[in-house]
């Protein structure tokens, strides 16, 4: 950190740079000084340059984040300000020594002060210590520099000082003196960088608070005499070791906090504190704990979250009995079963580190367990936690729950189990009587049993995003059930209650979007009474049945988007007083009743994206706003046909009231905060202004060739705080557009966020500045950092500068948001993500956790952006330069949980605004870039997000719209802006107008090729992207593969066959059944997505084993490419990544090449026999063909992709005609060209012949070749490990190194006698270089399979050695060797004995590297070096 001043040279110390002065009357002048000049000359420089006669008393005062700071004489002020630059994100690339010329006062303000002020200052304070109780006295941020006179005199009555946030105080000796009764003293954020030795004369404190300084040591007689100190806070410092007259707190410190400091090991004077309770040392860098912390025998709170804790807890843990709580989340323990010991504990936190199993007793008072973000495959508790009311094992690797588990657990009120791979809940789980909270999302459940109803306890229950078929008719008798959320399942029927305490009386919010309900389902919904929260988007309703909706009466809020109503129910929604949420969009809504009017409390209200088409002066038939004076949303967006024009009423309705008004006057709605009118023909100027809280959206879907959409909620915020931009021709360039949102946080209670709403109006204007500022080496990437810079910049002095002065500053003439924000306002701040697309480069910029992803039609996705994370390793050491800490609810300085945001001026120097930047090159392949707040990706994850928006990637605004309401059901309730911008479209829109060009016969097809119909079908123009099958059964009955369509027709006559299986997986279900358990569903769930994605058909599988077959050689290698590229990336259960037979495995380059199951794959290209299995009704495949393809892909090593030459013969023809039919006018078709492109995309792939080889069982030998992509090419050089053949199940132990080193040591003696031979001297140092280096540890997988590289590499130099030496005795025999040659020859007999004495026991003899080869070529040494002796 501070790099722009620790690595300045002597020439860039001395450059000129400039400082901009103030003085006390508001004036400034501008200075030059180097990085050397000191305050003393500084002064001296001012005192000519704005004539003051004397400076005896002047000083330099430096202001940050509204606390002062007298510079002393020696500091030097240059230091402060590129330092200071540096913390808010600027680098040596911004022309630094001339940011100075700027008015930065926002983030650092130099002010010239030429007399003694504190006459002034004790008359301020004098006010404020009278208006305070003398014994407890506040003067936190009072711009002190000394103790007021006024307490001296009652120095003794002051039991409570505050002098926090007063970085210029010096505290007399005689006043620390006279505070005999003096009990707690808070000195925090005062930027000391040195203890005040004076307050070690404080003998009576009791509370001593030092937070939030720049405290690097404590002085040694610091607690030679505080022996009744209780309560210590350090928190925020610099400390990385205590002093050694700590342990005098023995007797007395109760209360420690060490918290946000430098500790890179745990304090040993800490554990000499015997009657500590409560002990803080989180966001460290501690990576073990020492056993005497078994001293701290009445600790009750121990936090050590945030460090870098390895392995496992110490044993001293076991004697830290009075242990009540412990937090050990964010770092990576294997092992914490030492837990058990702890016979006090209530709360334990273990959340994200690596425990993979946790199998043993827990403390019977332990209430409280977070497990969650941990690969753990088990749980198991050996004894009965009786108090264990909570439990969270989310995020997991569980396959499945065992029984035991749920018997060890009777009274667990909470229980949360998402993102595991459970396919069934056990029947104990229903015994849990008080079982109050259940969540199970995200799994692969199928059904619920029929005890669910004997949880007679349960109020909340979310199993959304599971395969859940059909609900028991027994979850009725659920009788205290508020909340059911089951969306993204397979449910088409909702169970009908009969008893007379049951469901019906007591649910209130019920979401089941995303199912395949029909009309029928209202039968029994309408029975739900209680019903206030009710969300059925994303199913298969036509039509809402009447007086079905009418007996919820305590609804509030409706969601039925994404269905295909053509009407809402007039009669219905009159009759439910209390509506004030209804989202409809995405349906086929051509009118909206009027009846709607009568709800007199709708505020959200959302019609987006449907067919309206209707007069909305004809208010007494349909819908009007003028009705509903209360709404705050309201979207139109989408509606192309929809027409708002101004048309006065005429009269012809008699109502008085309605009476010649303007019906299209939006301005009536005074309390909107979101109007959505994009692709709306608006002819009406009635429309409210735009404001810090009111967005209006009236431009179209499209800009140039680029469509996009997005789509928001206000979630519970009553006001806006989230904002979108768009620019369109910027710079009055077509090709380039500006999009993004800004999401305000901690907005004030009364209006939105004045800061996301700033940025919005300055952020564009900014830019072009600073991109017509670019010199010769600046790149555009630049100008994007110093956009975000210069716009937080400005923003923070619109902020600051008084109201009477604001028509100076550069934000007030861009923005009429400026003229009345306030001080208040600049408390508050904004994440922000901006995307410019500069034709097909594209830059985003983000600060926060607004995030971007790209989304791809293979379903990938890249990430564009860094989400600023407070956590984050980086992050938190920029908060840790500036003195910032993370307090214990994981907020900076309590404020926010974002490092990086636009204001936030008050956590200057601790948060910074500079962006983290990508730059990116848009391919054929990608089709959606994703921008979303916060909130969806809290909720979805990245691949969920994908698949769905790719499945309305010809309408970005329907993407958009569907991301937002699918968050919705997953359970998000704050705000949500989403923006899907489609830089795909445009090339499948040129490839669509050529083929209606071909079908209209502007363009003939060439003979030879596909057919214009084929190319114009759409699942040929669209293989990666279906909608839903309008038959609900061709679904499959899997919630996340449903999501992208059905299943592709089985191919016939010529195909591709493709064998899979799992290499050894019989070995790792023997050694780790659990963990195999989770991993087989991450393996299945991989080779699935993808089979949907590409268009595969699968046609059975047997174990592990898949048999799959594809209409073209392209689809078939490009679903095996991708399928061995997800393998490499997806989540492993931690023992299966210990395993040999699945770790990791780096290339010599350092990519990752081996990683989790390995799967060998085989393609074969025939025609099979293909026949319908009359039970199953799928399409199977027999013959010669099909036996070949599995003989194929048995021939393959893990992660190997084995091919045979029909299957590269048409892969050759594809590619011929792909290449050239530009050139030539030929066409192939549609799913052939795109695939090859995808493969192309992606980087192509390199093709390594085998040769013939024989198959088992088959007659002929088949030309076999191995294709690799080429990000994965280094597998051919590096075989799987412990791989041998696709035959043999043989298991390579790990080489012992010392013996391949006495191997080596051979080869390089036998080098050595070589040399000598032709008569040179040659030390075996030289003879070494360029060996390979060897890890000292042997049992890693990497190293083992460098060994095996070694060995090889040793193996040959000993070959090439003797083929010299069996030379020269062929010369010796029949020439007869000189004399001469005799003479320079002696070989020392140790040197012989050592041949043969090293150890081979531990190479396996079916290896490629032969024992029996290897004991024949040392064995073979001794003769021959004997005959070359005697020769």
């Amino acid at each position: 950190m501070f790099g722009p001043i620790k690595n300045l040279s002597l020439e860039q110390r001395n450059k000129i740079s400039y400082l901009r002065i103030y003085r006390g009357d508001g004036s400034f002048g501008t200075v030059t000084c180097t990085l050397e000049t000191t305050v003393k000359e500084l002064i001296q420089t001012l005192a000519r340059k704005f004539f003051i006669l004397s400076v005896k008393e002047a000083q330099l005062v430096l202001k940050t984040s509204a606390v002062k700071q007298i510079l002393d004489p020696n500091d030097r002020p240059l230091a402060y300000q590129l330092i200071y630059l540096e913390l808010m994100g600027y680098t040596s690339r911004d022309n630094l020594e001339n940011v100075g010329r700027e008015d930065i006062t926002y983030l650092c303000q130099f002010t010239l002060v030429e007399e003694n002020e504190s006459e002034k200052n004790e008359d301020r304070l004098q006010r404020i210590i009278s208006s305070q109780s003398i014994p407890d006295v506040n003067l936190h941020n009072c711009n002190l520099r000394t103790i007021p006179t006024i307490l001296f005199k009652n120095a003794s009555l002051i039991e409570n000082l505050n002098l926090s946030r007063n970085p210029s105080i010096i505290i007399p000796l005689s006043f620390i003196k006279g505070c005999t009764n003096l009990k707690r003293l808070e000195f925090s954020q005062n930027r000391i960088r040195r203890f005040p030795g004076c307050l070690a004369e404080m003998t009576y404190l009791k509370t001593l608070d030092l937070s939030a300084n720049y405290i690097r040591s404590l002085p040694e007689m610091l607690f030679s005499r505080m022996s009744n100190l209780e309560t210590l806070q350090l928190k925020g410092n610099k400390l990385a070791n205590l002093p050694s007259t700590f342990k005098n707190l023995a007797e007395s410190l109760i209360f420690l906090d060490l918290s946000s400091n430098y500790f890179d090991h745990f304090p040993p004077n800490v554990c000499q504190m015997g009657k500590l309770k409560h002990l803080d040392i989180s966001f460290n860098r501690i990576l073990t704990i020492p056993d005497n912390v078994s001293t701290l025998t009445n600790l009750q709170q121990f936090y050590l979250n945030n460090n870098a804790l390895i392995n496992r807890l110490p044993v001293g843990f076991a004697s830290l009995v009075s242990l009540k709580v412990l937090d050990i989340k964010y770092n990576y323990l294997t092992d914490i079963d030492i837990i058990s010991k702890l016979p006090s504990l209530e709360k334990l936190v273990c959340s994200r580190n690596n425990v993979s199993r946790f199998s043993d007793q827990l403390s019977s008072q332990l209430t409280t367990l977070y497990l969650n973000q941990n690969p753990i495959s088990e749980i198991n508790f050996t004894s009965c936690a009786s108090s264990l009311s909570f439990l969270d094992a989310s995020g997991a690797k569980l396959g499945s729950l065992s029984s035991s588990l749920i018997n060890m657990i009777p009274n667990v009120e909470t229980l949360i189990l998402d993102n595991n791979h459970l396919n069934l809940i056990p029947t104990e789980v229903w015994n849990l009587k008080k079982l109050k909270f259940l969540s199970c999302a995200n799994n692969n459940l199928e059904s619920l049993p029929d005890d669910i109803g004997k949880l007679i306890s349960l109020e909340y229950l979310d199993l959304h995003s599971n395969n859940i078929c059909e609900l028991p008719s027994e979850i009725n008798e659920l009788y205290h059930l508020r909340h059911l959320n089951l969306a993204s399942n397979l449910l088409d029927e909702f169970p009908k209650y009969q008893l007379k305490e049951s469901l019906a009386n007591s649910l209130q919010v019920l979401i089941l979007c995303d199912n395949r309900f029909n009309d029928d389902c209202f039968e029994n919904i309408s029975l739900l009474t209680e019903l206030k929260v009710l969300n059925i988007s994303y199913n298969y309703l036509i039509e809402i049945p009447s007086n079905s909706l009418s007996r919820l009466k305590k609804l509030t809020e409706l969601y039925v988007s994404g269905n295909s109503l053509s009407s809402l129910p007039a009669d219905d929604l009159e009759s439910i007083p209390h509506l004030q949420t209804l989202f409809a969009n995405f349906n086929k809504l051509h009118s909206l009743p009027a009846e709607l009017g009568k709800n007199f409390e709708l505020r959200m209200f959302d019609v987006g994206s449907n067919n309206l088409k209707y007069n909305i002066n004809n208010w007494p038939y349909d819908w009007n706003w003028h009705f509903n004076l209360g709404l705050k949303y309201l979207n139109f967006s989408g509606n192309k046909r929809l027409e708002i024009k101004s048309v006065r009423n005429s009269g012809q309705f008699i109502n008085t009231f309605y009476d010649h008004k303007d019906l299209s006057d939006f301005m009536i709605l005074s309390q909107i905060r979101v109007l959505g009118l994009m692709d709306v023909t608006l002819t009406t100027s009635s429309v409210p202004d735009q404001s810090e809280n009111c967005r209006v959206r009236t431009y179209g879907s499209e800009i140039k060739d680029i469509p996009f959409g997005m789509a928001d909620t206000l979630g519970d915020d009553e006001n806006l705080s989230i904002i979108d931009l768009v620019i369109e021709q910027f710079r009055g360039n077509e090709r380039e557009i500006i999009l993004g949102i800004f999401d305000g946080q901690n907005q004030g209670p009364i209006g939105g966020n004045k800061i996301s709403k700033l940025v919005q109006e300055n952020f564009g204007a900014v830019f072009i500045h600073e991109l017509k500022k670019m010199r010769n080496d600046d790149t555009v990437a630049d100008a994007l950092r110093r956009a975000f810079l210069c716009t937080n910049r400005d923003i923070g002095l619109a902020v600051f500068t008084p109201s009477g002065e604001k028509n100076l500053n550069a934000a007030a003439h861009r923005s009429s948001t400026a003229a009345h924000a306030s001080y208040d306002d600049g408390l508050s701040g904004s994440c922000g993500t901006v995307c410019y697309i500069q034709d097909r480069k594209v830059y985003v910029a983000n600060i926060g956790d607004t995030m971007a992803i790209v989304a791809t039609s293979a379903g990938e996705y890249h990430v564009l952006t860094h989400r600023h994370d407070i956590c984050g390793t980086s992050e938190f050491a920029h908060i840790r330069a500036g003195g910032g800490f993370i307090d214990s609810n994981g907020r900076l300085a309590g404020v926010t949980t974002v490092s990086r945001a636009f204001g936030f001026y008050n956590l200057i120097p601790y948060l910074m605004a500079g962006p983290t930047i990508t730059e990116y090159d848009l391919t054929d392949l990608d089709e959606l870039i994703i921008i979303g707040s916060r909130e969806l990706w809290d909720y979805m994850s990245y691949e969920s997000v994908v698949d769905i928006a790719l499945t309305e990637v010809e309408d970005p605004m329907n993407a958009a719209n569907k991301l937002r309401d699918f968050a919705i059901s997953y359970g998000s309730k704050e705000k949500i802006m989403v923006m899907c911008i489609s830089v795909g479209g445009a090339s499948r829109r040129k490839k669509q107008k050529m083929m209606m060009k071909m079908a209209s016969g502007s363009i003939s097809t060439p003979v030879g090729h596909a057919p214009v119909t084929s190319l114009l079908n759409n699942d040929e123009m669209y293989p990666l992207i279906r909608r839903r099958p309008h038959d609900r059964n061709l679904l499959p009955e899997d919630s996340m593969l449903a999501r992208l369509g059905g299943e592709v027709n089985a191919p016939i006559g010529q195909l591709a066959m493709v064998f899979t299986d799992i290499q050894k997986s019989t070995q790792l279900w023997e050694t780790h059944p659990i963990a195999m358990r989770s991993a087989i569903k991450i393996h299945n769930a991989v080779m699935r997505r993808q089979l949907r994605i590409v268009g595969g058909y699968e046609v059975k599988t047997e174990g592990d084993a898949f048999m799959v077959s594809f209409s073209t050689a392209p689809s078939a290698l490009l679903w095996c490419l991708n399928v061995q590229a997800q393998l490499l990336v997806a989540e492993w259960p931690a023992e299966i990544l210990q395993c040999p037979e699945a770790g990791e495995l780096a290339s010599g380059s350092g990519v990752m090449i081996y990683k989790g199951l390995l799967v060998r794959m085989g393609i074969h290209w025939g025609s099979p026999v293909c026949e319908r299995d009359p039970i199953t009704k799928r399409m199977d495949y027999y013959g010669p063909m099909v036996n070949r393809a599995a003989r194929i892909g048995a021939k393959a090593d893990g992660g190997q992709i084995m091919v045979s030459a029909d299957f590269l013969s048409e892969m050759k023809r594809i590619q011929s005609i792909y290449k050239t039919q530009e050139c030539n006018g030929g066409f192939i078709s549609v799913k052939d060209e795109d695939t090859m492109k995808k493969i192309e995309t992606n980087g192509g792939y390199v093709l390594n012949e085998v040769g013939e080889t024989k198959l088992k069982g088959l007659e002929n030998a088949e030309f076999l070749s191995l294709i690799f992509s080429k990000h994965l090419i280094d597998r051919a050089d590096y075989p799987p490990i412990n791989t041998i053949s696709p035959s043999q199940e043989v298991f390579f132990d790990t080489i012992g190194v010392q013996s391949l080193l006495r191997i080596r040591d051979v080869s390089l003696r036998l080098e050595k006698i070589c040399s000598r031979l032709n008569g040179k001297q040659t030390t075996s140092d030289h003879l070494s270089t360029g060996i390979l280096p060897i890890s000292n540890n042997a049992s890693l997988p990497p190293t083992q399979q460098r060994l095996i590289s070694l060995m090889d590499h040793v193996v040959t130099r000993i070959e090439n050695s003797l083929v010299m030496l069996y030379l020269r005795i062929s010369l010796a025999k029949s020439d007869k060797l000189e004399a001469k040659t005799n003479d320079d020859i002696s070989i020392p007999n140790e040197e012989i004995d050592e041949t043969s004495n090293f150890d081979l026991t531990l190479l396996d003899r079916d290896n490629q590297y032969s024992i029996d080869r290897l004991i024949h070529t040392i064995q073979s040494l001794v003769p021959q070096i004997s005959q070359v002796n005697k020769a």
